[in-house]
């Protein structure tokens, strides 16, 4: 629901006041994600992966590993490539961890690891 009554100029201040505010929350959201992103760095500096007491909560640091399709299918080797892809280029993920677990673990790609606080 729109308000047509105001006066353009008002309105054009009411709408300054809001795009202004909005402003203001952007940049401390900024602020405040660098920050936690620090904290969560420093955690991952302190402890190895796992849970850890913190006071009256813990923190837990997990590895953040995905799978790589494109990494895989070059490793899969060609005599059993038909019995894990489908219908050419993708991987049953399952399938390959069963038969393959070292060409499943090849695959991943490992990036900075999780931290959850609680």
């Amino acid at each position: 629901m729109t308000n047509t009554d105001l006066d353009p100029q008002v309105l054009a201040d009411k709408l300054a006041g809001l795009r202004d505010r909005y402003h203001q929350l952007t940049a401390a959201r900024d602020t405040i994600d660098g920050e936690l992103e620090e904290i969560k760095a420093a955690i991952r500096d302190l402890v190895p992966e796992g849970k850890h007491p913190a006071g009256d909560g813990e923190v837990t640091v997990t590895p953040n590993r995905r799978f790589d399709e494109k990494k895989a299918l070059k490793l899969i080797p060609a005599e059993v490539l038909p019995v894990l892809t489908y219908p050419e280029t993708r991987v049953h993920k399952d399938a390959l961890r069963d038969l393959l677990p070292d060409v499943y673990d090849a695959a991943q790609v490992t990036y900075t690891p999780r931290v959850s606080v609680k």
